[in-house]
């Protein structure tokens, strides 16, 4: 995509030499490669404008990877490291912690909520297979357990509001693919016609996002 603006301009410049040389200097083979170059670049972001979706899912979701190292912290390295110490009471602990997840979920997005939960279940699986060195673990894999299972049950509401959203603006997204099927093969037509889907494409786009948000 960055490399277009300037393959149009070149695409340009060689249309103006062609105006003018002589068959001697053509440039013609040149101009049709070109020509042929911007209309598949043109027809594969075409191509890719379907996937626009989940591609804001996905860098919303990978948002989330920036609080492993805290939920690591309170749910893993923290409780091991007080049990290797003999420290056999963790309640004040278990209560620190589950507070913190507590926030960790009630300050969460919409389109993150799901990946918290899966953070959170994936760092209590592995917190179950510590439980055999360390008894006085159990309670923390209860209490983690009781809290998934609670924010667990508003998950599928949050599922229906976003393929609700989702299926609207996807609707949205085909019918501005089936006007753009950018047949023209001249230039200065298909930079136009791209110039106007992406306008509209950016404001389905953002509408998106503003709901993941």
């Amino acid at each position: 995509a960055k490399f277009l603006t300037k393959v149009e301009k070149l695409h340009t410049l060689v249309h103006e030499w062609q105006l003018v040389a002589s068959r001697e200097f053509s440039a013609a083979s040149l101009y049709d490669k070109v020509t042929n170059l911007i209309i598949g670049w043109r027809r594969l972001e075409l191509s890719t404008w379907s996937r626009l979706l989940d591609m804001e899912k996905e860098r919303c979701e990978q948002e989330v990877s920036s609080w492993w190292f805290i939920a690591y912290e309170a749910i893993i390295a923290a409780p091991i490291q007080m049990a290797e110490s003999g420290q056999s009471s963790m309640g004040d602990h278990i209560q620190e912690a589950i507070s913190t997840l507590e926030q960790f979920f009630l300050s969460t997005s919409i389109g993150q909520y799901s990946k918290r939960l899966e953070l959170v279940t994936n760092f209590r699986s592995l917190l179950v297979l510590y439980v055999q060195d360390y008894p006085c673990l159990k309670k923390l894999t209860s209490a983690l357990e009781n809290f998934l299972q609670h924010f667990k049950r508003f998950e599928p509401s949050i599922h229906k509001i976003m393929v609700e959203k989702r299926t609207a603006l996807e609707r949205d997204i085909k019918e501005l693919i089936q006007l753009a099927s950018w047949k023209d093969v001249n230039i200065v037509a298909l930079r136009e016609s791209a110039r106007r889907s992406h306008h509209k494409l950016f404001k389905l786009v953002r509408r998106y996002r503003e709901a993941l948000a």
